[in-house]
C-alpha cells in the first residue's frame, strides 16, 4: 500500500506540473502576440508619419517637388489622404492609424491608395498629390 500511495502522489504531482506548464505557455503566447501587434501598430504609425513629413516638406518647398516612399510592410492596406488628415487601415490586422497635418490650409488633393509597393508625393503648381502612380501622371 505504501508504494501504491507514492505512485498516485507522483502521478498527481506530474499532472499538476503539466497543468502549470500549460498555463505558462498560454500566458507567454498571449504576451508574444500582444507585443507583435504593438510592433505592427508602431510600424504603421511610423509609415504614416513619413508620409505626413513628406507632404509637409513638399508644401514648404517653394517650387515643384517629388518624394518616393517605399511601403515597409507586405500586408493589405488602404491609405486615405484628405485635405487635412491621413489614415492607414491594415486589413489583416484590423486597425486604423490616423494623423492630422500641422497646416490645415495645404492644397492636398484627396486620394486613396491600396496595396502599392511605393507611394509618391508630388507638389505640382501648389497642389500636393499622394498616389501610387509615377508623378508624371499628374501633369
Amino acid at each position: 500500500m505504501n508504494r501504491r500511495g507514492a505512485t498516485i502522489t507522483n502521478f498527481v504531482l506530474i499532472i499538476g506540473l503539466l497543468f502549470v506548464a500549460l498555463i505558462a505557455v498560454v500566458a507567454l503566447r498571449n504576451l508574444m502576440f500582444s507585443t507583435g501587434h504593438a510592433a505592427e501598430r508602431d510600424a504603421a504609425q511610423a509609415f504614416v508619419e513619413r508620409i505626413k513629413s513628406s507632404v509637409e516638406r513638399a508644401n514648404a518647398y517653394p517650387t515643384d517637388a517629388s518624394y518616393e516612399i517605399k511601403v515597409p510592410f507586405h500586408d493589405l492596406y488602404e491609405l486615405n489622404i484628405s485635405k487635412n488628415m491621413i489614415s492607414l487601415h491594415l486589413r489583416s490586422q484590423g486597425f486604423t492609424v490616423r494623423t492630422d497635418f500641422a497646416n490645415p490650409n495645404m492644397n492636398v488633393v484627396p486620394s486613396r491608395v491600396e496595396n502599392a509597393g511605393v507611394i509618391y508625393v508630388l507638389k505640382k503648381q501648389k497642389n500636393i498629390y499622394v498616389d501610387s502612380k509615377y508623378p508624371e501622371s499628374h501633369s
